[in-house]
């Protein structure tokens, strides 16, 4: 593998790495504002829809950080 495509793949790993940290977050937060609306006894149904794409986009964060890892070792 060349340097160039070695430094562009570390690149991506990178940045996805701080996505997932952000998606990570966001799910946490998320989280609390459903348990909390739910405590308070409110709808929380747009707050729950809000979480599961939080959920899908780290689920694929964590994928495409799997291909670029899979790319480095090939």
């Amino acid at each position: 593998m060349g340097s160039s495509l070695l430094r562009e793949l570390s690149d991506q790993l990178s940045m996805v790495n701080r996505h997932i940290f952000g998606s990570e977050h966001n799910v946490d937060q998320q989280k609390i504002r459903v348990a909390d609306l739910e405590r308070r006894g409110q709808d929380a149904t747009s707050s729950r829809t809000l979480l599961a794409t939080f959920e899908q986009s780290l689920r694929l964060h964590h994928s495409h950080r799997d291909r670029i890892l899979r790319e480095m070792d090939g």
